[in-house]
C-alpha cells in the first residue's frame, strides 16, 4: 500500500498554493520569491479511533505493537522559487514548494499487504491506516508563451520527493509509505518519487472585471510520466508495496490528461492591488514509480490574495482533495483524501 499526493494539476493545482508573482518590467527581468508557508490539518478524521486491531503507526518507532494515532500537519516551512523575464512573450519559472498534508483514515485495506508487513492479529476488516503527517517537496520549471488573445502555451518539467511521514514502519527499522529516510537517518530506497513532461495549453475568458484581466480561466495539459521498469520493484531493494494490491503487474511510462477551471485565478495577481478572492476545480493526476494506475482526485479550492506594500502579499488556500475510485490504491469504499489550509506571506525580490 502506498500513499501518495497528486503532483501537478495541469500547472494549475499547485498555482492556488505557489508564490504570488509579478510580471517584471524590461529593466526589471528577474523576480526572487521567498515565501515562509503554514500549513493546517483540515481532514476531519485524519485520526479518528480506528476499528479493533493494529493501526498501521508505531508512535516510538522501536515496539512491535502499533497503537495511537499519529501527529496531524502543523508545519511551518519556507518556500521559495524565481521568475524570469525573457522577453516580452516570454518567461521561465522555478518553484520549490513544501506540500503538506494528512490523509483520512482509510479502513478497507486489503489483508495481503498488512501480513507482509508483519502486522499480528490482523483480521480483515480491522486494519485502519492513520498517515498522520505527510511533507512532500515539489520543484517545478515552467517555460511559458503568451500567444495573444487570452491563450497561453507552456512546457514543464515537475518531480516530487517525500521527506517525512508521521506513519513510519513495522517491524521497527523497516522503510514504509516510501518516505526519503528510515528510522535511523538510513536512505530509503523506495522513497516516493513522481517525476513529468508536459505542454499546458491555457485560455482566458469572460468580463474584464475591475480586479483582474479575464475572470475565468481553463487549463488542459499532457503529461508524460517516464517510469523505466521495474520502477521500486526490483529486488534486492523492492518496496513493501511490491506484490500487492495488484502492483506486481507494473506498468512502464505513460501520458496522462489533467484539467482545470478557475475563477479570478491567481494567473491575475500582476494586474491587483488590493484583496482578490479565488475559486477552483481542476482533475488532478499523478503516476508514480511502482503503482500500475495513475493516482486521480477531484480537486476543489478556495480562497483570497490581499496585496500588501514593500512587495509583500497574504493568501489563504482551503484545497478538498478527493480521490477517485478509478485508482487501485485504496479500494471503495475507501478513498484518498485530505484537505489543506495553506497560510502563505509571500515577499517579491526584483533584481
Amino acid at each position: 500500500m502506498r500513499i501518495r499526493h497528486s503532483l501537478f494539476a495541469a500547472g494549475f493545482a499547485m498555482a492556488l498554493i505557489a508564490s504570488v508573482r509579478v510580471i517584471a518590467s524590461a529593466d526589471q527581468p528577474v523576480t526572487i520569491i521567498i515565501a515562509p508557508v503554514y500549513t493546517l490539518n483540515g481532514t476531519g478524521d485524519a485520526n479518528a479511533v480506528p476499528p479493533p486491531g493494529l493501526p498501521l503507526y508505531c508512535p516510538n518507532q522501536v515496539s512491535t505493537t502499533c497503537i495511537g494515532s499519529p501527529p496531524l500537519t502543523s508545519d511551518l516551512r519556507l518556500d521559495y522559487g524565481l521568475k524570469w523575464s525573457i522577453a516580452k512573450r516570454w518567461n521561465l519559472n522555478y518553484t520549490h514548494t513544501n506540500f503538506d498534508y494528512s490523509i483520512g483514515r482509510v479502513d478497507s485495506l486489503p489483508v495481503a499487504p498488512i501480513a507482509s508487513l508483519g502486522f499480528p492479529g490482523c483480521p480483515p476488516a480491522t486494519c485502519a491506516l492513520e498517515t498522520g503527517d505527510i511533507n512532500d517537496l515539489i520543484d517545478k520549471v515552467v517555460l511559458n508563451y503568451a500567444v495573444g488573445h487570452g491563450i497561453g502555451l507552456a512546457l514543464h518539467y515537475s518531480s516530487e520527493q517525500r521527506v517525512f511521514i508521521a506513519a513510519y514502519s513495522n517491524p521497527p527499522g523497516s522503510c514504509f509509505l516510501n518516505s526519503e529516510k528510515c528510522p535511523g537517518g538510513a536512505s530509503n530506497p523506495a522513497s516516493i518519487n513522481g517525476i513529468n513532461w508536459g505542454f499546458d495549453v491555457s485560455y482566458a475568458f469572460g468580463p474584464h472585471a475591475r480586479l483582474s484581466p479575464p475572470m475565468f480561466q481553463v487549463q488542459a495539459s499532457v503529461d508524460y510520466w517516464p517510469r523505466p521498469s521495474p520502477g521500486n520493484c526490483g529486488a534486492p531493494t523492492a518496496q513493501p508495496a511490491c506484490g500487492t494490491n495488484g502492483i506486481a503487474g507494473y506498468v512502464g511510462s505513460g501520458t496522462t490528461f489533467p484539467y482545470s477551471i478557475s475563477m479570478l485565478p491567481l494567473s491575475a495577481m500582476p494586474t491587483v492591488r488590493g484583496f482578490l478572492p479565488f475559486l477552483a476545480y481542476a482533475r488532478d493526476i499523478s503516476w508514480f514509480h511502482a503503482e500500475n494506475t495513475p493516482e486521480v482526485f477531484n480537486v476543489v479550492s478556495y480562497g483570497f490574495t490581499q496585496r500588501l506594500p514593500y512587495d509583500l502579499a497574504f493568501s489563504y488556500t482551503n484545497a478538498h482533495f478527493n480521490g477517485c475510485p478509478c485508482s487501485d490504491t485504496v479500494p471503495p469504499p475507501d478513498s484518498l483524501r485530505f484537505v489543506m489550509n495553506i497560510f502563505k506571506l509571500s515577499y517579491e525580490l526584483k533584481i
